[in-house]
């Protein structure tokens, strides 16, 4: 591959649920800036605690309004490196979108950002119809060499929700075609499912056994963790106090390093994970 970061030899990837909607109601202002700036100082300041300057981040549970922003702005400065914000290309994140809609993007370091480009969403845009939460849930981007796949899953898996179910199936055949391809891939974001979850319809037990393999297959968690470890070590804390991880870092590139963050007090009950890819070259 022809990436590298300044500490390591690799590509270094985050993924982040950024809680934008609960950030924003918490901190409303009629400046914009308020509190968007405010969502972006707890991500740099964590990343400058974890000494960690991605080339990639996902973020997620972004607000449509931060999503408008973000597509004017084109360009976001964190912890002292420039990126360049990709938005989901197949929503014009028009005025007729859910006031309330969430969703995610991708920022790319600017040195390396020339190489990408969108691509048109093919997991959500099925089962998320515009008018509610529509593609803003999916930012796929790809050079020649590498695609970033970034998704909100829509809750609601624990409770049989349809669309929730078919969004999670199309990404599991997605990934179990790529992952096993020479295609170099990585999925990451908040996919709203917990491994220890299987009170679901019969007709979904198939693609919960399917993204189990799948995990234990290609997060590297798992090659270094058990399966009940992980759930204590990288997961949120809900609020009737249950543990449960539902944000992934899926990839078939060779792994160097991995981690995550605490949770951020006050701002997100998620962590930041963060994965470093070894350089193939």
């Amino acid at each position: 591959m022809s990436f590298t970061v300044s500490q390591k030899q690799g590509l270094t990837i985050a993924t982040f649920n950024i809680q934008g909607k609960k950030v924003n109601d918490k901190h409303k202002s009629t400046d914009f800036q308020n509190y968007a700036g405010y969502n972006f100082e707890k991500l740099s300041s964590e990343l400058r605690k974890m000494n960690i300057r991605p080339n990639v981040i996902s973020l997620t549970e972004v607000h449509i309004v931060d999503l408008r922003k973000f597509n004017q702005d084109l360009y976001k400065e964190i912890n002292k490196v420039n990126y360049k914000i990709f938005t989901p290309k197949s929503c014009t994140l028009n005025k007729s979108c859910y006031k309330t809609s969430l969703g995610t993007c991708i920022l790319v370091e600017e040195n390396i950002a020339k190489d990408f480009s969108l691509c048109d969403a093919k997991i959500v845009n099925k089962v998320m119809f515009h008018g509610k939460s529509c593609d803003i849930r999916e930012c796929r981007i790809k050079s020649n060499e590498l695609e970033v796949v970034s998704l909100y899953v829509k809750s609601g898996l624990s409770k049989n929700d349809k669309q929730s179910k078919e969004t999670l199936t199309r990404l599991t055949k997605e990934m179990d075609s790529k992952l096993s391809s020479s295609n170099k891939v990585v999925y990451l974001g908040d996919f709203n499912f917990n491994l220890n979850h299987f009170d679901f319809a019969v007709d979904f037990l198939d693609t919960v056994q399917d993204f189990k393999n799948l995990v234990k297959d290609y997060e590297p968690w798992y090659s270094k963790y058990e399966f009940s470890d992980i759930q204590n070590l990288f997961t949120h804390i809900r609020k009737d106090g249950k543990k449960v991880k539902l944000d992934y870092i899926i990839s078939n590139l060779k792994v160097q390093d991995y981690f995550s963050s605490q949770t951020i007090p006050n701002f997100s009950d998620h962590k930041l994970l963060v994965v470093l890819f070894k350089d193939e070259r």
